[in-house]
Parts: structure tokens; C-alpha cells; sequence
């Protein structure tokens, strides 16, 4: 069933559109990069991080067998940070500030594997090593300003606790959720710092936790029918919204999580079995992107409130780009805006490598890269004629659902 708005209503809307002016904003197309490897050993790279503006990239490559350096990127060209001095090789940059000026991961020191920062090419150990240890310890997550930090430390044989690093460097220890005690890992941090989120061990399972100064680790539970088992991957970059993934009886589903309205499910991909897990959030939330399955296998996936989830190669596809022969295995990582994606998959080679997608802009209707008053003539056209392009939320109809859809992206200037 198609519906349209009335004439009068749309006339109004297109008046204000032209007094507005034609000038436009300037909105990137949508491209999908592949991001190489660094020279030295077996093809093979990992795309980990990206900064606030979606300019810089971090990850790790294989430099040798079996060893890796951490990487940066300039525009999109992938650059080598090295390792910790004194060790062996096996850095890997895991975490970016939000300007891309410091980075931070797990790297190879000579009391093993070490967190570390890097900025200007200088690397700063972070410790949280313990003698004869196995795991060392690794930052996941990073502030805005690059002053905090949060990950995980090997306390002893085997067990590992969720810490913090303040503005000094001085590591402080998380704890554990309630009949935990031998495996809890900050994996998400809130812009300012505030808030970790990450996973504890339980009586029985694991589940995923939301931390603060204040209140200490708190769970955040689990989804209706579930075995309490979850994980808490990531938090918005105001702290209004955490993601990761719940259980159910059916399986393993993605998630947001928000004090107001708790966990909620994103569902998953049709096909294959009931397996999707949110890997990065975009700064307020309203952007998911991870992993999922559908009748290929495990996909890169992204998620927002009016498209539900999707297949990001069929969304790349739809732009129309070309990636026969690439699969897009996991979005491991989303820019402020939630239109640059970091992620990995296999190339047409098929070796692992890490990718970068920028999603274009979908006001800019008429696709010249700008967000003017042509755009919204060229949408009213279609829509008015009921044409499947103007099916802005992709449900299969063409209704004042859509228009209203891309007036508000139209508003916000993409």
C-alpha cells in the first residue's frame, strides 16, 4: 500500500527548502577502502580503531611470522608505529583518541606483554605485568583527550581484573561483578573517562558491566530468557548508551543498553542461526555497527533505529560499489558521526584485511555531493510518483514514514 502527502503540504516544504539558498553543504560519497598490509610478513592486517572525525585508523599487521607492529593511517595509507622496546614483536593498537594523536594497545616490553600509549612516535608503558605471567595486561578503550584509559591486567595465573588508567598513568583495579573473581575486562569508555563498561565473571556465567566512580561495577543483566550471559563491548561517546551483546532462548542477539530503558535487543540478519554482537557506537548513540550471521556465514553489520540491521556490504552494494569477491567479516569500529567504519574481512585474494567505509550522505539526494535545495526537489519528485527510490527507510513502501525520514535528515544537513 502506497500512501503520499498532499500537494499543499510538500509545496509549503520545497518554499522553505528554496529560501533557504541552493549553496549546500559539502557530503561525502560512500567508499569502501581497503587499508593494505604493512611489509614484512604473511598478507595480513586488523583494523581495531578510528578516531572521532573518521581521519585516522588503528589496528595491527603482520611484519613477520607471527609478529606484529600496530598501525596508523593518513589518509587512508596505513603507517607502521612499531612495538615497545626490549621485547619481542607483537604490538597491536587497539584504541584511538578521539584528535588521533594518541594511540594505545598491547604491545611486546621486556617484562612481556605490556599496555602502552603512543604519541609523536614515543611509546609509554603502561605495566600491569605481574613475574612469570601469561596474559600482561592491554588497553582497549581511550578518552577523548587520550588522558585515561581502560582495559585489563593480569593479577595473577590466569586471572584478570578490569582496570583503569588515570590522567598519571596509575592503573587502579575494577573488581568484579558479585560471585565473580577470575575474569573481568574493561572493553568500552565513555568521551569524558567516567564510565567503563566490559564483562565479569559471575556465580555461574559472565555478564556485562557498566562501571562509575560513584557506584563501582554494576551488571547491566541480560535479555528476557537468557542464561545470564553477556558482554557490554562499547559506550557512546556521552555515556547515554552502551552496546554489546545479550542471550536469549534463541541465541545470541546485539544489543543497547541505557539507564532509562535497560537492554533491548537489535535482532539479527535473516538466515543462519541466531548470532549478532555490537562491536562500536557512534557518539550519541543512535549508530551500532558489529558483527552478525545470515545464510553466508558471520557479516559486518550496522544498525540505527530507522534501517534495523543491516548487511554493510549489501549497503555499500546499493550505493553502487563494486566488491565482488570481499567479505566483510566484522565493523569493529565507528567514527562520532556514524559514517566512517573501521573493519575487517577477507580480500579477493583472500587474505584478512582490514577496511574502511565511509557512508555517504543520504540527503544528498541527487548524489553531487552536496545537501541543497535540488535534493529535496529531486526527493518530492519521486516520492510524489511513488517511485522505490523514495523509499527512504527501506521497508519495501513508499509512505509519509519515509518522507518524514528524510525531511529530518535533510534538517540535520545529512
Amino acid at each position: 500500500m502506497r500512501r503520499t502527502m498532499s500537494a499543499s503540504i510538500v509545496s509549503n516544504v520545497i518554499v522553505l527548502v528554496a529560501l533557504s539558498g541552493t549553496a549546500g553543504l559539502a557530503a561525502a560519497q560512500t567508499s569502501f577502502t581497503p587499508l593494505g598490509d604493512l611489509a614484512g610478513g604473511p598478507f595480513n592486517s586488523d583494523g581495531a580503531g578510528v578516531s572521532s572525525d573518521g581521519s585516522v585508523a588503528v589496528g595491527k599487521s603482520l611484519v613477520g611470522q607471527g609478529q606484529s607492529n600496530g598501525f596508523r593511517t593518513a589518509a587512508n595509507t596505513m603507517i607502521s608505529i612499531g612495538d615497545l622496546a626490549g621485547g619481542g614483536v607483537g604490538g597491536s593498537a587497539l584504541c584511538v583518541s578521539g584528535d588521533g594523536s594518541i594511540i594505545a594497545g598491547q604491545g611486546s616490553g621486556p617484562s612481556g606483554t605490556e599496555a602502552f600509549k603512543w604519541q609523536g612516535g614515543v611509546f609509554t608503558s603502561l605495566g600491569g605485568t605481574v613475574s612469570g605471567g601469561f596474559f600482561g595486561s592491554a588497553v582497549n578503550a581511550i578518552s577523548t583527550d587520550g588522558s585515561l584509559c581502560a582495559g585489563v591486567r593480569e593479577l595473577s595465573g590466569f586471572v584478570v581484573e578490569a582496570v583503569r588508567w588515570n590522567a598519571g598513568n596509575t592503573i587502579s583495579g575494577l573488581g568484579f561483578l558479585p560471585g565473580g573473581g577470575d575474569v573481568s575486562i574493561s572493553l568500552g569508555m565513555s568521551g569524558d573517562g567516567s564510565i567503563v563498561v566490559g564483562y565479569s565473571d559471575t556465580t555461574s556465567s559472565s555478564e556485562g558491566f557498566r562501571w562509575t566512580q560513584a557506584g563501582g561495577m554494576a551488571s547491566i543483566g541480560d535479555l528476557p530468557g537468557g542464561s545470564q550471559l553477556s558482554e557490554a563491548h562499547a559506550i557512546s561517546r556521552d555515556g547515554s548508551t552502551i552496546t554489546g551483546y545479550g542471550s536469549t532462548l534463541a541465541g545470541t542477539e546485539a544489543i543497547t543498553w541505557t539507564q532509562a530503558g535497560g537492554m533491548v535487543s537489535l535482532g539479527d540478519l535473516p538466515g543462519g542461526v541466531v548470532f549478532s554482537q555490537g562491536m562500536a557506537i557512534n557518539a550519541n548513540g543512535t549508530v551500532v555497527v558489529g558483527r552478525a550471521t545470515d545464510a553466508s556465514g558471520t557479516i559486518a553489520m550496522i544498525w540505527d533505529a530507522t534501517n534495523g540491521m543491516r548487511n554493510v556490504k549489501d549497503v555499500l552494494v546499493a550505493a553502487g560499489l563494486n566488491l565482488t569477491g570481499w567479505t566483510l567479516k566484522e565493523a569493529r569500529a565507528i567514527s562520532d558521526d556514524g559514517r566512517t567504519i573501521v573493519g575487517n574481512g577477507t580480500n579477493p585474494s583472500g587474505n584478512p584485511e582490514a577496511w574502511i567505509v565511509t557512508l555517504g550522505c543520504p540527503s544528498d539526494f541527487n548524489g553531487d555531493g552536496f545537501v541543497n535545495g535540488d535534493d529535496f526537489d529531486a526527493y518530492v519528485l519521486e516520492f510524489e510518483v511513488g517511485n522505490m527510490s523514495a523509499d527512504f527507510d527501506h521497508n519495501g513502501f513508499v509512505n509519509g514514514d519515509d518522507f518524514d525520514g528524510y525531511v529530518a535528515a535533510f534538517e540535520s544537513g545529512c
